[in-house]
């Protein structure tokens, strides 16, 4: 196809005539004047159908991106966007390097001010077409639109379109190629024809191979044919005897079946005199413990009654003295009342100062304890308890879940509504946990905006379901400052079940933290599990 342009510089436009048929002269062609975006999308649609994709076979339509924004650019391609290559559409789009997705387009054009991005689309796309507009290294040049004197010329890189398996026409060799890639081309089918000369030669050998076996196959066959009326005779015979030993087979399978359902009836017997048998050997034992139980009760008695006599006997003889030195103790008693007053009023201060020091002690544990701001237990209380609970759980084979919780894009309400309304966030989250926990489950803030809680006796479904209602009653909870009320806040969660072979309350939280990173990554308010 002979194409040929003129630029008019004053206005800036381009016109293009268009010459039908390939290496024809200009002389009874068809004329069409076209501007330079025109041109550019006709050439990039005529080039398409000149060469075949390498996945075109999988293709439902070819999707052919522009890079940049001009919009005259992409009129120009949707004007003529009805054309099909080999009956499947065009669909055009535009984008940036950015959005760039490889395998996801079928052509790109390269506008002259973005060349710099046909390196990288060369070397990161497959399957791909790329047109660019001026020259580009030929390393990695596949179709090139150049305007040169007033002229548009077509240039391409044969091999670099090869090598992406991209296949070229005859017509766009005769059209654009030079003699180097016609020669090529001619070489290659020469090849080509070369070698499916060569296979019909081979084919050809093949096949007298086969009429010789055949022939031999046949003298065979006769052979075999007299033999099968033999076997066909011994057959019938076999027969006769075979029937007459499936009518002992059933006989015996009869039998067979009978003797299994006696076997089956004397197994599930067998069954539960074993199941009769354990839970027997297990009452055996339980009383076994029992008995060695009371002896230790009733040695402990008995030692205890041995120390009250000795002690009675004690008492006995110190009342004996004291009642000889009765009068001569009258007084050193009137003394002993004296002090004893004294005493008492000294006890009695001990006891107010006591009691204070208890309550001081008390405030000093729950400062200990708990967290300042929520109220919740603090990360080190919170792991004691959590690590009792589970040996507890470990004795009587209880299942428990550990819950890890974040509140989400918290730094966002504290840059935003000021760290006066990140307390009340993570204050007014405690109170919710505090309100929805039940009287056996702990919670705790581990720190900043975290927060964990271990649901006692209880299976991860029910776990989720709690979790579930979390996210849903912190979301519309409304948060107030004396300048500020937002709502919205949301959390995320992770659950894991706390399992047996945890040898540390620590185990479950790690598994917990991830998956509430799985939720964090997943898109936040929602609760996922380990």
């Amino acid at each position: 196809m002979g194409l040929t342009h003129f630029i008019n510089k004053n206005i800036a436009y381009l016109s293009l005539f268009i010459i039908a048929g390939a290496g024809s002269s200009a002389s009874g062609a068809e004329e069409i004047e076209l501007n330079l975006f025109e041109a550019q999308a006709h050439y990039t649609y005529e080039v398409s159908k000149q060469l075949t994709w390498p996945n075109e076979d999988s293709l439902t339509q070819f999707n052919l991106a522009v890079i940049g924004n001009s919009s005259e650019l992409i009129d120009a391609f949707k004007k003529r966007n009805q054309i099909n290559i080999r009956g499947k559409f065009i669909s055009i789009v535009e984008f940036n390097m950015e959005d760039f997705i490889a395998g996801q387009y079928s052509i790109v054009f390269v506008p002259y001010n973005k060349r710099s991005f046909n390196n990288k689309l060369y070397r990161d796309s497959e399957n791909v077409l790329i047109v660019a507009e001026g020259r580009v290294k030929k390393s990695v040049q596949m179709v090139n639109l150049l305007v040169d004197n007033d002229r548009i010329k077509l240039k391409f890189n044969r091999e670099n379109l090869i090598d992406k398996g991209f296949a070229v026409s005859a017509n766009l060799l005769d059209f654009a190629g030079t003699r180097q890639d016609l020669s090529q081309e001619l070489k290659e089918r020469e090849v080509k024809l070369t070698q499916l000369l060569q296979d019909v030669s081979n084919k050809q050998e093949e096949l007298e191979k086969v009429n010789s076996e055949l022939k031999n196959n046949s003298q065979k066959l006769s052979a075999a044919q007299l033999q099968l009326q033999e076997n066909n005779q011994k057959l019938t015979e076999y027969r006769n005897e075979l029937n007459n030993l499936r009518k002992e087979i059933e006989y015996s399978k009869a039998e067979v079946a009978k003797n299994n359902q006696d076997i089956q009836r004397q197994e599930q017997l067998l069954i539960k005199s074993r199941q009769e048998l354990q839970q027997k050997a297990k009452s055996v034992s339980q009383l076994q413990i029992d008995i060695e139980q009371n002896e230790r009760i009733l040695d402990e008695q008995e030692n205890k009654l041995s120390m009250q006599r000795n002690m009675i006997e004690t008492r006995d003889e110190t009342i004996d003295e004291q009642r000889s030195w009765l009068k001569a103790n009258a007084f050193i008693i009137m003394l002993f009342i004296v002090m004893t007053i004294f005493l008492l009023k000294i006890n009695s201060l001990r006891r107010s100062a006591n009691r204070e020091l208890k309550s001081a002690n008390n405030k000093l544990f729950e400062l200990a304890t708990t967290d300042g701001l929520t109220g919740l237990f603090n990360r080190r209380h919170f792991l004691e308890q959590a690590q009792k609970e589970l040996l507890r759980n470990k004795r009587n084979n209880f299942t428990s879940v550990m819950l890890m919780m974040d509140i989400d894009h918290f730094k966002n309400v504290n840059d935003t509504y000021g760290h006066l309304m990140g307390d009340t966030v993570i204050k007014t989250v405690g109170d919710i946990l505090l309100e929805s926990m039940r009287k056996y489950d702990i919670v705790g803030r581990l720190g900043g905006e975290e927060y964990a809680m271990m649901l006692m006796d209880c299976d991860i479904k029910v776990a989720q379901d709690i979790a579930k209602r979390l996210c849903e009653r912190i979301e519309q909870t409304e948060f107030s400052t004396n300048e500020y009320t937002i709502k919205n806040v949301t959390v995320s969660i992770g659950l894991s079940e706390v399992t047996e072979s945890d040898v540390a309350i620590e185990y479950s939280m790690i598994r917990s933290d991830k998956a509430l990173y799985q939720a964090k990554q997943a898109g936040r308010n929602q609760v996922h599990i380990s």
